[in-house]
């Protein structure tokens, strides 16, 4: 296999379950199959037991994450952001601010990153990056979109693909009888139904519960800026007093893990990523995603009320 071919994953030891480890080594990676299980086993519970030590002499590692202020080349660039209707749409529902957060203690449920693409975004940085290339990096107000590929792969069958990773189905929409460009009814229009993909708001952004931020988007760019020695990065900060608002704040994983992330002590925080004892670079095929679309019509003559 060529080298373009595949990317390094830094995968975090001993968060996921063993036998998730194991699972993702033998079925996700290349050459993974070869791996003995004994190995993985012992790697997964030497990263375990230091995460067990480490809860004993650092339970608070990860409250009272430091938030400082926008420097003042950043604040006007916040006016930019909220204009974004990818930001009203995607920020409406919970209280946000803006500030410099600290890397080093973000509680993190991702278990692996891409280390080839922290690379490519520290040279696009450049070595010393100004501040408004870090406001943009992190805030992106105005972006490319990655190129889409769609087709129709059946009847009522639709397929979007996508290199990058971000691209997912953002719910339906109920459109008046307008008709839109590219529409050709075959009779008269009473409405149209829209399923929607795209990407997301790709704002790096942590939530708030507490004394500890859990960092929700933007793994890859806060991975990045850490990489680079840089210790306190923009983002926009979610904020929760209660744990049933967890579920308008982030996806499955939060939800699922919100007790170990926010209230267990010593949570996996970023800082891990760059620990030897807690991680291993493994080989994964390159890939690319894909959202299929299949819809059902079902016609009924009903009595009228």
């Amino acid at each position: 296999m060529e080298a373009t071919d595949w990317n390094e994953e830094v995968y975090l030891l001993g968060v996921p379950a063993l036998a998730d480890y194991v699972d993702y080594v033998r079925n996700k990676t290349i050459d993974g199959r070869d791996a003995r299980e004994s190995t993985l086993i012992a790697e997964w519970l030497a990263a375990d037991a230091l995460f067990a030590r480490e809860r004993d002499s650092e339970p608070d590692i990860a409250d009272d994450c430091e938030v400082r202020e926008l420097p003042a080349a950043m604040r006007p660039l916040i006016q930019h952001v909220l204009a974004d209707p990818c930001f009203t749409r995607g920020f409406d529902n919970l209280a946000v601010a803006f500030g410099m957060v600290e890397l080093d203690r973000l509680v993190v449920f991702q278990k692996d990153i891409t280390r080839d693409h922290g690379l490519r975004l520290q040279n696009s940085l450049g070595a010393t990056p100004s501040e408004q290339q870090l406001f943009e990096l992190c805030l992106p107000y105005r972006r490319e979109r990655p190129k889409v590929r769609m087709s129709c792969a059946g009847p009522r069958k639709y397929v979007f693909n996508s290199e990058s990773t971000d691209l997912r189905f953002l719910g339906a929409s109920l459109v008046p009888d307008i008709e839109l460009p590219g529409m050709a009814p075959a009779g008269l229009l009473a409405g149209t139904l829209g399923l929607m993909v795209g990407m997301g708001p790709n704002y790096m952004n942590v939530v708030r519960n507490g004394k500890r931020m859990v960092l929700n988007e933007g793994y890859h760019r806060a991975y990045a800026l850490r990489a680079m020695g840089i210790t306190h990065a923009p983002c926009v900060i979610q904020s929760i007093s209660h744990n049933a608002e967890i579920a308008f704040a982030g996806g499955g994983e939060l939800i699922d893990n919100a007790e170990r992330l926010f209230h267990q002590p010593r949570p996996p925080i970023l800082r891990d990523f760059f620990d030897p004892l807690k991680t291993k670079v493994l080989r994964t095929p390159k890939m690319r995603r894909q959202i299929q679309i299949t819809f059902e019509v079902e016609t009924l003559t009903i009595p009228y009320d």
